[in-house]
Order: C-alpha cells, then sequence, then structure tokens
C-alpha cells in the first residue's frame, strides 16, 4: 500500500477508503492472519469508548507515529496521558524479543523499556492498559469483536467457533493478527533516499554526504548506538542498537514522577536498569517528532544539540535552543552513560544541519512529501 500526500482534511476520508479497499474480504474470500490484523488495527471497537483504534496513535499517514505530535498521548478516556512518546511503530516489527546476552547485557524487547518481550505482549499491555486503549479485559475485547464480520469469519476459516471457543484462543488470533500486521511491507519499506542511494538510485547531495560522513566517523559519535555493524553500506540497517542506555534526558514536565525506563522491566534489577531506555530506530526520525522518550524535544536539530552539553565546556552548551533556558537536570540521574556520552567531538551548527540532512535521507518514499510540510 503506496502512501502519497494526504491533506489533513482528507485524512479521515483516505483511512475509510483505506479500510474498504484493503481490508474487507468478500464472502468468497479467505482472509489472511495479515489482513485480519489490518482490519483490527483500525477499529475502534477495540478501545473502551469505541473513539480509538491503534492506527490513532499510530497513524499511515505520519510513519505509523502520532499524528498530533504532542509530547505523549491521550487515551480512550480522552483525559488519560501516558508519560511516554508514542513511537512510530515502523520497522519495531524486526526488534528482536528480549534477551540477557553472555555479559549481561540487556537487548531487545517492545516499548522503551524492554518489558513486553513480544509484539503480541507489547499489544496485549497497550489494549489493556488504563491510559491507552482502557480495555477491560480479554473477555470484553473477545466481546467487542462479536461485531467484526471480518474476525468472525476468520475464526470460522480457521475452525475456530466464535461461540463456543475460549477466550483466550480468540485473544491469542487478535494477537498474532495484529503482530503479523506489523510485519507487513508498509511497515518495511527500506525504500528511503538512504536506501536508494545503496544501489546506485540516488546520490547524495554535498551536504548529505558531509552528514553521511559525520554520522559513521568517531566525530559525531552516532554509531556507537545507531548502528550494528562497522560497515557503513549495510543494506536494510534498522539504525539502532537495541541496547538500553541513560543518556540524561532531562523532564517533559508531563508527571512528577521520574520515569525509571528499564527499571520497569520485571527481568532487570530495579538499581540496574534505572534510567535506561532502548535506542529507537532512526528510520522515519525526521517526520516523527517529538523525540526522546518523553517528547521533551520538538526539533530533530534539538535532539543532537542536546549531546553537546558532554562534550563542550560552555554554558551555551548547555541551553536548550528551544525554550532559551538550561536543559535541566536528567530525569533520572542513576546509571547516566557519561563515558559513552563524552566520546565524539563538538557539533558545530554546520554539522548539525548536515547530520540532520543525513537523517531526512532515512525517510520512507511514501513519507518524503512531510520532510517539506515540517
Amino acid at each position: 500500500m503506496e502512501f502519497k500526500f494526504i491533506p489533513k482534511r482528507f485524512q479521515n476520508a483516505f483511512i475509510t477508503l483505506f479500510l474498504v479497499a484493503c481490508c474487507q474480504a468478500s464472502a468468497n474470500e479467505e482472509i489472511s492472519l495479515e489482513e485480519l490484523g489490518q482490519d483490527l488495527f483500525f477499529d475502534v471497537n477495540l478501545s473502551k469508548y469505541k473513539n480509538q483504534s491503534c492506527a490513532t496513535c499510530h497513524s499511515p499517514t505520519v510513519a505509523f507515529s502520532d499524528p498530533k505530535q504532542g509530547k505523549v498521548s491521550v487515551g480512550s478516556d480522552d483525559i488519560s496521558k501516558g508519560t511516554r512518546n508514542s513511537p512510530s511503530i515502523s520497522y519495531t516489527a524486526l526488534s528482536p524479543t528480549f534477551y540477557t546476552n553472555k555479559t549481561g547485557v540487556h537487548v531487545g524487547g517492545f516499548f522503551y523499556d524492554g518489558r513486553a518481550a513480544s509484539a503480541q505482549q507489547q499489544i496485549r499491555s497497550t489494549l489493556l492498559s488504563p491510559t491507552e486503549m482502557a480495555m477491560q479485559s480479554e473477555g470484553e475485547v473477545i466481546n467487542r469483536l462479536k461485531q467484526n464480520y471480518t474476525f468472525s469469519k476468520y475464526l470460522t476459516q480457521q475452525a475456530i467457533d466464535p461461540e463456543a471457543s475460549d477466550t483466550e484462543t480468540q485473544f491469542k488470533v487478535v494477537l498474532d493478527a495484529l503482530a503479523q500486521f506489523q510485519k507487513g511491507k508498509q511497515f518495511l519499506k527500506f525504500n528511503s533516499k538512504y536506501d536508494r542511494s545503496l544501489v546506485g538510485e540516488y546520490t547524495l547531495d554535498p551536504l548529505e554526504e558531509r552528514g553521511r560522513s559525520l554520522f559513521f566517523s568517531d566525530v559525531a559519535n552516532c554509531m556507537s548506538c545507531h548502528h550494528l555493524s562497522t560497515h557503513t553500506n549495510d543494506k536494510n540497517q534498522l539504525f539502532s542498537d537495541h541496547l538500553f542506555h541513560n543518556i540524561g534526558v532531562p523532564s517533559a514536565g508531563v508527571t512528577r514522577i521520574p520515569d525509571e525506563g528499564l527499571a520497569n522491566n520485571v527481568a532487570v534489577k530495579r538499581e540496574e536498569g534505572l534510567g535506561k531506555f532502548k535506542t529507537p530506530s532512526l528510520r522515519n526520525v525526521a517526520v516523527t517528532a517529538p523525540y526522546m522518550h518523553n517528547g521533551v524535544f520538538r526539533k530533530l536539530e534539538t535532539a543532537i544539540h542536546f549531546y553537546n552539553q558532554h562534550i563542550v565546556d560552555r554554558e551555551i552548551a548547555k541551553i536548550n535552543p528551544e525554550t532559551g533556558e538550561l536543559y535541566g537536570v536528567p530525569e533520572v540521574t542513576e546509571n547516566i552513560a557519561f563515558e559513552l556520552l563524552r566520546k565524539g567531538q563538538p557539533l558545530s551548527r554546520d554539522k548539525i544541519a548536515a547530520l540532520v540532512a543525513f537523517l531526512e535521507l532515512l525517510t520512507d518514499k511514501e513519507y518524503e512529501h512531510l520532510l517539506t510540510s515540517q
């Protein structure tokens, strides 16, 4: 499915047409698990007040991120707010399941704290979270889906009786379908200008090339967290090490309670995980503001400038260019990765501009129009 430029006033109509054209199978067609997941992804009946679907906070019009671009998203009750920014879920299907490697380092998982080992666990948590879709139980989800023709047909197709089968069996179908949908091609494009440049279909301009050189050098230190390989031309690169770090992000003022990050993961000792968050992919980063786990920065330039304060011993490096004030103390002061943050060299405005130009290259072709609309 190609998502072209869609004016905001037409976005609701677009989603309706998207559903009609892509999600509903005819009576004579078999429904795949991915097609069922696509249907469920847009179903507002999966939220308590029937006003919110997965696509509400992960819209296909903005790289499956929140089109409202607030620091955090509002739940189904139109009041409750989470404490974290809704990330783009493009490419998240390629995140490894959560595990601890032989050296004791925690890797992968879903959510910023990796507390969901699999996509299915992440989806379950979102459906039942009181600050998100706020469904009361797995049974309530299945009861709502009695109104969903595609779901009922898929169950019948799989020899599962919608009336006689147990809730656990049917709910597993819901989770598996949504997880399978997120493995689809519309989430995993790999068709950005960067990808096209690797096969000779796009030539970087001088600013983009300078940004590329900086990104893959020790000067900017980006590769310490945002690259899995020492090779600079790997195809299908996610630009994340899938590890957890505390980089000293300040509070976004959304809640007075500090977000302890990885410490919320029951598989990790609290003191070991305090303040650490999983490195996000940089795919589509230029069109999925705001930035950091709590949405504290509105601009990509600010997110890059933020790292300067650990390298430049000048007061101006500690000033948030968006507010004109100090960045502020880290939300969680334990486990800050000072050794990692002090690598690299100071980044001038010109270098930051070049890095932004390179990061814009990581935008899927379908969303390149968003770069000019910002």
